[in-house]
């Protein structure tokens, strides 16, 4: 019902849903999924890219948005309650964050929103730095791309968008993979072992 709701609310019937879910800060790439729109706009005319969260990164992203004509096709929602983000992970086909290492060393540390992505069942698409390569396994739960390219943000999103059959196996994968590798009880182990 809130899925549906939200879809009637903000006109997303028929729409293909990316999504980033994080604080609004330089290193999370969120400029680089807005900069890659464009090109899949040009593939999927019915694409739609909501950011959630935020941060000092908000005016920026703003601009750019407002910069490119993107004002339909990008929502920002900054207010949301821990209880009302699920809905918004069921409503997205793909969850994007291409985090990169910025130049005074700023680096994403494990980036366990990746794997609450593929818990919903989402393929995700991550920046192939950092802690993101350990929560991403490139085509086994998502895709890892350069964080710095456009072109590489943006034919991963097509890639995913237009063929539903790999997105699928993706989520499909990476949910399985959270339920095996990251429980309590496997991460336990981990750090008996590394105690031992």
């Amino acid at each position: 019902q809130k899925i549906e709701e939200l879809k009637t609310k903000y006109n997303l019937h028929n729409k293909k849903i990316i999504l980033t879910l994080g604080r609004l800060v330089e290193r999370k790439g969120h400029d680089k999924v807005i900069q890659s729109l464009p090109k899949v706009l040009e593939k999927i005319s019915n694409c739609v890219y909501i950011i959630v969260g935020h941060g000092p990164y908000y005016k920026y992203l703003r601009e750019l948005v407002d910069g490119l004509s993107l004002q339909d096709k990008v929502l920002f929602f900054n207010d949301l309650l821990d209880s009302e983000l699920p809905s918004f992970y069921h409503l997205a086909d793909v969850f994007i964050m291409p985090s990169r290492q910025l130049d005074d060393g700023d680096i994403e540390g494990f980036g366990i929103v990746y794997l609450e992505a593929n818990s919903f069942g989402k393929p995700t698409i991550a920046g192939r730095v950092g802690g993101a390569v350990e929560a991403v396994e490139h085509n086994v739960n998502g895709l890892l791309v350069d964080p710095h390219s456009t072109n590489e943000i943006s034919q991963a999103i097509i890639s995913l968008l237009e063929n539903e059959k790999k997105a699928k196996e993706l989520g499909e994968r990476g949910k399985l993979r959270v339920v095996k590798q990251f429980n309590w009880l496997e991460q336990a182990k981990k750090i008996i072992q590394i105690l031992s």
